[in-house]
């Protein structure tokens, strides 16, 4: 199982770094599809060359292992779908468009609620039906609008235990955009076109390297926006485009010394700046 715990790890590594690499969620998802299916791909060739030991392994590798690599193919799939086909509208018609997107996932809750309950409750019972090969009825497979069945590769259920995880997850990126929208919502047109008071003037990197230390102490809302959010607040503040920053953050990790250049940098002028008023 080691291995593919490996592989998995290696495709959140991936995902990870397009999420710095863009901010764009097309890109993101355009880019991510791919690396989901290879992975896909990479644990379906080891399970066809190398049988599970026991039950008990093909229950976990169906139950848990393969729907996580599985839902983050169905969840960057539908980020895609529904970007690309978000009205360019206002924001009271992006918010009732995603809003449905919502209601079609209650939707799959409801119709699927029976499971929805065994699963959430980490109910074993029915593990060897749900998860066995060559133990599901056609009636199973067919309900899950599964049409690309794989017997060797599939159970009746472990795409069902994906598409719950992926859904989890939509739903949480949904949410994020209608409150986006809500917050947009809230703005006065002057807000909204106000020009920045101030242009920053001194090293991207110094600005990159302040931005991941308020990140990292949770210095900005409690620590809830992320590192993408501070950084395009701070671009719109001070008049500036920080480029790749994800690189610029790789570069000040590879310092052989001095990794917190800019913040030691305030600290010095600061004391400097109180010794001074103080007369010492």
């Amino acid at each position: 199982m080691e291995q593919y715990e490996k592989i998995n790890s290696e495709l959140e590594e991936q995902l990870l770094f397009i999420t710095h690499e863009t901010n764009c969620c097309i890109k993101q998802a355009e880019l991510s599809v791919p690396i989901c299916a290879n992975a896909l791909d990479a644990i379906k060739k080891r399970v066809y060359k190398l049988p599970f030991k026991s039950p008990k392994d093909e229950i976990f590798f169906f139950k848990y292992l393969k729907p996580k690599i599985s839902s983050r193919l169905i969840y960057h799939v539908q980020v895609f779908n529904i970007e690309t086909r978000k009205p360019s509208g206002t924001n009271q018609q992006q918010k009732k468009y995603l809003s449905r997107q919502l209601k079609n996932i209650n939707r799959f809750v409801e119709e699927n609620l029976e499971f929805h309950q065994y699963y959430r409750s980490n109910s074993v019972f029915l593990d060897e039906k749900y998860f066995i090969r060559g133990k599901a009825d056609l009636h199973l497979i067919l309900n899950n609008g599964f049409y690309n069945y794989d017997p060797n590769f599939n159970t009746s259920h472990d795409h069902m235990v994906a598409l719950i995880i992926a859904n989890d997850r939509l739903t949480i990126y949904i949410r994020d955009e209608i409150n986006k929208l809500e917050r947009q919502n809230k703005l006065t047109d002057q807000q909204q076109h106000n020009n920045p008071k101030f242009t920053w003037t001194d090293s991207k990197t110094y600005l990159v390297e302040l931005i991941y230390a308020l990140h990292a102490i949770g210095a900005i809302e409690n620590g809830k926006p992320d590192i993408k959010e501070i950084a395009t607040t701070f671009q719109r503040v001070f008049n500036i485009d920080l480029g790749n920053y994800y690189h610029a953050y790789i570069e000040i990790r590879n310092r052989k010394s001095g990794r917190t250049k800019f913040l030691t940098l305030l600290q010095e002028a600061l004391t400097k700046k109180m010794d001074e008023q103080d007369g010492k």
